[in-house]
């Protein structure tokens, strides 16, 4: 990416205010320089000044993986030297070329035999001589990823690249180069974690590293104030996708649509993240589909946050047009709003069905000015909210389905489905905030920490727990694995009489009883857990922070194993068989009249109950999210499209009972 062009670019004072910088040259642009014949001492708001800015910024924007370029300013026979970063620009003193006029050819010399790197060119990319392919290497891999042609995708400070292994493979990795405010590579520790706890539909981190930083780059320079530092890094993901709105058909945007709702779960279950930015611009379309595979994935993890590591007030993040009604009111970012703005999604995709934008700002240029979008995405967030509430009403919503593209008209039926689950009306007025019970949630937190703070395995978690049937005298609940070709084994709990001729079995579940002793309440014959008899210091805390907070019989310790410990599932009951089976989250779920939609509640037996005769057990309310009866879809009901009943076809009946199950995932 050094720009082999050697000289500066000098200008003349313009008769006119110029047109913008062109492309053409702001991207070839090494070194730039202005000559004005006014010996006027120049001001800040000056217009020569403000053009000189303008310039640079062109040369940024345009060299978007640029650190920084310099520039110079004559006017008369005053001479100043600049420089401009990524967090402004600073100029030495006025020097008189009058008493010195031999400086400016020396200047200009200097310029002239600069390298890349003082330049301010990123030299992290190397090239394979004599060839134009460009390729990096990063300190923790000895992979080479190259790649050669344009931009694949360029944002204010940041460019990404199509990328492969090797310099004939096919394009299978993103090389992203941004600009970060933060000390922290949060993103790339977002990303590990997420896929150390195996979250779903997640974009998977190849391979990164920082390069400089602004501090770096103005080290031993004095400044009258501080400034905001940033850091230059690269990051290499894969999968390489479509961007979203490059969908190929009504079928395929449904089903990457399906898949999404389904990898936000997982990211906040699984790995205790929210994205906070699901937008266009964030969700892409793998290029291969495998049987157990997303075909939509969740990228840009730029404002994840890490729930385990949360601030009690957290700033506002979130895109234009993309921002979930509750945040612009000023709520705390929950794992509600980002099904929220997942649904925006649709509706701006549904309504302008542009290929070619991302930004709900560049989409709006080629919207009639009518369209309710517009007011979406002005600065004042307490108008768009407003503005928001007043479209997601019943009545509101109306007007929204009337904007929906010529293609989209027969999924009309779907978006109100949709909508009125993210958006139910009570007491008159649409829901936006999410339900939290507050004290579970801090109980949740505290106690999560004790994970950390114990250094226990990543296969030990703390949740609410429940129990899916009341045990009989002598039974256990008891985990088993079951064949199920082509999907692998599949966990089933189901209570039991303990094996008394010599079958081991392990506790996976436990919960503190009320003697405050940690209770194992359901087993399983997979061996692999940890023994928690080595973390003796971290199971009497557990149990006495519990006891201390009355939370027995609420939360509860739970250890993944075997095939349970692969990543997040739906628990599926079968009430008159007394059983439930786990089913990973790449499994389809049955429609059958068999499998109701109901809510358990967990009792869990304890010896003080028993002794004191209780027949009524502690319990504890859980929510199952399993299917309801199946819908019967008539085959006139509505023209399909592309294949898919838009109506009561099984696709959207499938992405609008996901998000139905995805709304009901957990304490939030």
């Amino acid at each position: 990416m050094a720009c082999p062009v050697p000289d500066p670019i000098l200008r003349g004072r313009p008769s006119q205010p110029p047109l913008p910088e062109p492309a053409s040259i702001a991207g070839s642009t090494r070194v730039f320089g202005e000559f004005h014949h006014d010996n006027t001492p120049l001001a800040d708001d000056d217009d020569d000044i403000l053009r000189f800015c303008e310039h640079a910024h062109q040369v940024l924007k345009t060299q978007s993986a640029r650190c920084f370029v310099h520039g110079f300013l004559v006017r008369g026979t005053a001479l100043e030297l600049w420089v401009f970063d990524r967090s402004g620009a600073y100029s030495s003193e006025r020097l008189d070329l009058a008493q010195r006029p031999d400086l400016l050819v020396r200047i200009l010399a200097g310029y002239a035999l600069m390298s890349d790197e003082e330049a301010g060119f990123n030299t992290f990319v190397k090239h394979h001589p004599p060839e134009s392919d460009s390729y990096v290497t990063f300190r923790q891999r000895d992979k080479l990823h190259s790649w050669a042609g344009n931009d694949y995708i360029v944002g204010l400070g940041t460019t990404c690249y199509a990328a492969s292994v090797s310099t004939v493979g096919e394009p299978d990795t993103v090389v992203k180069f941004s600009w970060r405010e933060d000390k922290e590579p949060t993103e790339v520790r977002l990303l590990e974690r997420a896929h150390e706890r195996n979250a779903w539909g997640v974009v998977q981190l190849v391979g990164y590293q920082d390069l400089v930083s602004i501090a770096d780059l103005r080290q031993g320079l004095q400044f009258p104030q501080t400034f905001v530092t940033r850091t230059f890094s690269c990051v290499a993901t894969t999968p390489l996708g479509r961007p979203i709105r490059q969908y190929t058909s009504i079928t395929e945007l449904l089903e990457v649509l399906r898949d999404l709702v389904k990898a936000l779960p997982s990211l906040y279950v699984d790995a205790r993240i929210l994205h906070r930015d699901v937008a266009i611009k964030n969700l892409i379309i793998t290029p291969q589909y495998s049987a157990d595979g997303p075909k939509g994935v969740l990228i840009d993890f730029n404002y994840a946050l890490d729930l385990d590591n949360a601030r009690p007030i957290e700033p506002m993040v979130g895109s234009d047009g993309f921002m979930a009604i509750g945040i612009l009111r000023g709520q705390r970012h929950t794992y509600r709003h980002d099904l929220e703005s997942l649904f925006y999604v649709f509706l701006w995709i549904a309504i302008a069905n542009d290929r070619v934008r991302d930004e709900a700002n560049d989409i709006l240029k080629g919207m009639p000015k009518a369209s309710r979008l517009w007011k979406w995405c002005t600065m004042d967030f307490g108008a768009v909210g407003r503005d928001k509430a007043a479209d997601m009403s019943p009545e509101g919503f109306e007007g929204i389905l009337g904007e929906f593209s010529s293609d989209f008209a027969p999924l009309q039926g779907l978006a109100k489905e949709l909508h009125a689950l993210i958006f139910p009306v009570r007491d008159g007025e649409i829901f936006t905030v999410t339900e939290t019970d507050q004290t579970y949630a801090e109980d949740l937190a505290h106690l999560r920490k004790l994970l950390d703070v114990h250094n226990m395995p990543a296969s030990v978690n703390i949740k609410l727990m429940h129990i899916h049937f009341h045990l009989r005298e002598g039974e256990i609940l008891a985990v088993h694995e079951l064949d199920a070709p082509p999907y692998g084994k599949i966990p089933f709990l189901e209570p039991m009489a303990p094996d008394t001729a010599g079958q081991v079995y392990y506790g996976c579940n436990y919960v503190v009883d009320g003697s405050g002793h940690l209770q194992a309440f359901e087993y399983t014959t997979i061996e692999g857990g940890p023994d928690l008899a080595a973390h003796a210091a971290f199971v009497a805390e557990l149990c006495a922070v519990v006891v201390q907070r009355g939370l027995q019989h609420k939360f509860g310790l739970a250890i993944n194993s075997g095939a349970a410990s692969r990543g997040s599932w739906m628990e599926l009951d079968f009430p008159e068989k007394r059983a439930t089976f786990l089913l990973p989250s790449h499994v389809p779920l049955p429609q059958s009249d068999r499998v109701v939609l109901r809510t358990t509640i967990t009792k869990f037996p304890s010896l003080k109950n028993e002794k004191d005769g209780n027949k009524d057990l502690p319990t504890h309310i859980h929510a199952e999210h399993t299917w309801g009866k199946r819908r019967k879809t008539d085959a006139d009901d509505e023209e399909p499209v592309d294949g898919v009943t838009t109506k009561n076809g099984l696709l959207p009946l499938v992405l609008l009972k996901l998000l139905r199950n995805s709304l009901k995932t957990g304490s939030y």
